[in-house]
């Protein structure tokens, strides 16, 4: 039963109740007894009032007897229609983050009427939510389970669970509206401009805060930065908006939570200037300049693209946290609608920025949304793009019937129209073939048949280069040669697993890594680091198909274990049939860049993938990655 639900109803059914009495009656010290009581009547404005008589005792005086009946019905209604699992996890998260005191695993069970082997289920993706936010639930024989971790954490999950509409009772309701009519007034007396993003995690912040204060809690923030904060234009704004609620709330709100009020009535800049091109006006902090280090590192660790010398990656990367920092410790959301065309297209640089998202919550304390990370993968989408555009020049030799003087004209031609791709180039006729050296020749161009075989790929074209072979041309002076079935290298047999009979994600990942794990020399423990990973950030990006991998290099050789999956798991609420779990060597590969290109083009494509699972088979596989590595190089992720 909620707190103030269970307070109410015992005081309707006592005259006069000692303080000593409600403390036996929630186990708790007179202290948190005042706690509850405040709380009580903030959410009882207008119906009823809890009220403490001379000699210490509590009386309950209602004023609209009929509201207090629809507000009890409405606080126990929500329980009783727990119906899914979902909606179980989502109540108990909101219920074990409000309380300070200990909750037994029976009082919960009776909570949301489900018997203690389905509430222990439950309890387990409770603690995955609160993992992600660095909290975690601490148990005591006898005494049961609370919520363990900072009380910044702890309000930021508070946060986003009413920004997801996952807290939404009556007296969060009430104290929402309440708060938000604080800010008009605010705002329109100070002519400060919110916009609606900043508004609504002003709205939240604000609720929240209030609620963690009427049971003593405090976020500290250090001096230095503080005194910074109410050095800007905001804070005096924020000083008369915490003036405003504490009057309209009976509490009063500490220097420091004023400074976090600040902090947000600045994010609506924050949010403009993240949509500024130029960047004007940002300065980038020593903090953020060593962020970013560890993001492009571990980038290199577990993909083996090494950006470090990418000064203009660098830069956006840093522009872009910057502000993003503000967002993730002021739980600001932002909603991104190239999301799904992002995921789909690049997913390379989408995984990426994933792994730089892990980096980013352990530093600021908050993993990213998805819609963040999709926003993080644009820089990375450049920064591939821009390595692609400078590739490394091929020799070609270009070969014609007529003699010399046509095939210099032709040489001519081609270093007119594909130069940028071309380091040197032979010319001959096509009698002059069999005396020269291939050792340094990429490519042949021929007009002619020839007739023999060469060791390197032969290219027939019209002496006059039509559009179409123009293309083709273009197309294969961009790829890099790498020699005959260099793909299937990394995708060994013995690593492809078909038709794998699982239920669940775990039980899926059970399977692979112990299979992996038998057939390779590792150094660490496979399934424990991908568990790490995957407790982190996505690795399923829609398509069917998940792309796990461990926290770290523990390969000898880079390769990818590939399983089809009898049924479709969930893989963090994106269905999944197809599991690509990437194991990266520590060492450098110079065709590591291509394999990565391959993967992604594979791993998006609906109809390759499709083909995969219509027909799970490792020929199959080769068959579809070979596809993929021959796509039109402008579809390369």
């Amino acid at each position: 039963m909620d707190r103030s639900h269970k307070l109410v109803e015992y005081l309707r059914s006592h005259a006069s109740v000692d303080a000593s009495d409600l403390s036996d009656l929630f186990a708790v010290g007179e202290r948190s007894v005042r706690s509850y009581v405040r709380e009580a009547n903030a959410a009882l404005v207008g119906i009823a009032s809890i009220e403490k008589r001379w000699g210490g005792t509590y009386e309950l005086l209602v004023t609209d007897d009929d509201a207090l009946k629809t507000w009890l019905a409405d606080e126990a209604a929500p329980r009783a229609g727990l119906q899914t699992r979902e909606e179980r996890v989502a109540y108990l998260l909101d219920d074990l983050l409000h309380r300070i005191e200990w909750i037994t695993l029976d009082d919960l069970s009776k909570l949301v009427y489900v018997s203690k082997t389905s509430l222990s289920r439950d309890i387990k993706d409770v603690e995955k939510h609160l993992s992600h936010y660095g909290l975690s639930i601490e148990r005591k024989p006898r005494y049961g389970i609370r919520v363990c971790g900072p009380e910044e954490a702890r309000r930021l999950c508070m946060a986003g669970l009413v920004v997801d509409g996952l807290s939404g009772g009556a007296k969060t309701r009430s104290r929402l509206s309440r708060v938000s009519a604080c800010i008009d007034r605010v705002v329109d007396r100070d002519g400060f401009h919110v916009n609606s993003a900043a508004y609504q995690n002003l709205v939240v912040h604000i609720a929240v805060a209030l609620g963690r204060i009427s049971h003593g809690c405090y976020v500290p923030m250090p001096e230095d930065r503080l005194v910074a904060i109410e050095a800007g234009e905001a804070f005096s704004v924020a000083r008369d908006l915490a003036a405003e609620v504490s009057r309209e709330f009976d509490v009063d709100l500490p220097r420091e939570e004023v400074g976090y009020i600040a902090l947000h009535l600045a994010g609506r800049r924050v949010l403009d200037q993240d949509q500024r091109p130029d960047g004007g006006g940002l300065v980038i902090s020593d903090k953020t300049w060593a962020v970013v280090d560890e993001m492009l590192a571990a980038v290199k660790s577990v993909f083996g693209f090494d950006f470090a010398d990418d000064l203009e990656l660098r830069m956006n990367l840093a522009r872009h946290v910057e502000p993003l920092s503000i967002r993730l410790t002021c739980c600001m959301r932002i909603e991104n609608p190239l999301l799904a065309e992002t995921r789909e297209r690049f997913p390379l640089a989408y995984s990426m920025a994933s792994e730089m998202a892990v980096v980013l919550a352990c530093h600021y304390g908050v993993a990213p949304s998805e819609h963040e990370i999709g926003y993080l993968a644009l820089p990375l989408i450049l920064a591939m793009e821009r390595q692609r555009s400078a590739p490394v020049k091929k020799n070609i030799l270009v070969v014609c019937a007529s003699g010399q003087g046509s095939a210099k004209l032709l040489e001519y031609r081609y270093r007119q129209e594909f130069g940028r791709w071309i380091d040197t180039v032979t010319a001959c006729d096509a009698a002059q073939v069999s005396d020269i050296d291939f050792r340094r020749i990429d490519y042949v161009f021929t007009t002619v048949p020839l007739g023999v075989e060469l060791p390197v790929p032969v290219r027939e074209v019209g002496f006059f280069l039509d559009d179409t072979e123009a293309r083709d041309v273009r197309r294969l002076l961009q790829w890099t040669r790498a020699p005959a079935g260099w793909i299937a290298s990394f995708f060994p047999e013995d690593l492809f697993f078909a038709d794998l009979d699982v239920w669940t994600k775990d039980e899926a990942l059970d399977r692979l890594c112990v299979e992996v794990s038998s057939r390779r020399a590792l150094q660490g423990d496979l399934r424990l680091l991908v568990g790490e990973r995957e407790g982190l950030a996505q690795t399923s990006f829609g398509n069917a198909v998940a792309m796990p991998h461990p926290t770290r290099p523990i390969a000898t050789t880079t390769f990818v274990a590939v399983a089809t999956l009898r049924r479709e798991v969930d893989w963090g609420g994106h269905p999944v049939r197809a599991l690509f779990l990437t194991c990266i060597s520590p060492g450098g590969d110079e065709r590591r860049q291509a394999f990565y290109g391959t993967l992604a083009r594979t791993l998006r494509s609906s109809e390759l993938i499709g083909r995969l699972l219509e027909t799970p088979e490792y020929k199959t596989l080769i068959q579809i990655l070979i596809e993929a590595e021959k796509m039109e190089i402008g579809d390369q992720p």
